[in-house]
């Protein structure tokens, strides 16, 4: 019957119905097993993706909320990559609306973290592994100016880097490859040099500066990116911080 509402030409019936599925997805008990008791996991999917479209913000909420818990039970991870999810994510990233690219960040932190699954799903650590899914988070990252989405964005990364221990070092280098230690060290100049400092930003900054120095360690490929581009001086003015975590 929800997958009624949720179709419905009435608006205030497809509100309600997706804030009946946000409040089921909420419960572990009820999420754990939420496609299989539907028995249309892509009907499903393609409910909720079609409703973060919706011209009511309200709408697009419930229904960020309503992946990003479903996203919160590991087999739904899978069920949701072998059904499109990705690609859809990718779209709504690049999105010109900032609510938009902020639930699918949130979504992109919980379906990059594959690493609590076992045995591990190899197939899909390729998935989310891809140039496309990359190129999009870099791209993005550098764009960007929320806060808290650019952190969401750093999750992603770490998660997708430490996802196939063995081939990090390679995957590292295909996200410098498409510019992710110049975006880093733009955001970086442009933290440090704001007016204004809040909590948020400042823990930025020792995330981007993390993030720098795992690509940076033991690569002289990044040192050159980084004195190619006259990053030099983004780099003095970070030793220059009053936060310790960023000096160091």
């Amino acid at each position: 019957p929800l997958l009624t509402f949720l179709a419905s030409e009435n608006r205030d019936v497809h509100r309600h119905g997706i804030m009946c599925l946000r409040e089921l997805c909420e419960s572990k008990d009820n999420r754990s097993d939420l496609f299989e008791q539907c028995g249309d996991a892509p009907g499903l999917l393609n409910s909720v993706f079609r409703l973060m479209n919706n011209v009511d913000p309200r709408v697009r909420r419930q229904a960020g909320a309503t992946l990003v818990a479903l996203l919160g039970e590991s087999h739904n991870k899978i069920v949701m990559l072998d059904n499109g999810s990705l690609p859809r994510l990718v779209a709504l990233l690049r999105s010109r609306d900032s609510q938009l690219r902020r639930l699918a960040v949130d979504c992109l932190v919980h379906i990059t973290k594959l690493q609590d699954i076992h045995p591990q799903p190899l197939d899909h650590c390729h998935m989310v592994r891809s140039d496309e899914v990359l190129i999009a988070i870099v791209e993005v990252l550098g764009a960007e100016t929320d806060a808290e989405l650019l952190l969401g964005l750093l999750k992603s990364i770490t998660s997708l880097v430490g996802l196939v221990r063995h081939d990090a070092k390679r995957l590292k280098q295909r996200l410098c490859d498409f510019g992710l230690v110049d975006r880093l060290l733009d955001q970086a100049k442009r933290l440090v040099l704001a007016e204004q400092q809040t909590a948020s930003s400042l823990d930025l900054v020792a995330q981007v500066v993390k993030m720098l120095a795992l690509h940076a360690n033991r690569s002289k490929a990044v040192l050159e990116i980084i004195h190619a581009t006259g990053h030099e001086r983004t780099v003095v003015l970070l030793c220059k911080s009053q936060e310790r975590k960023v000096r160091r």
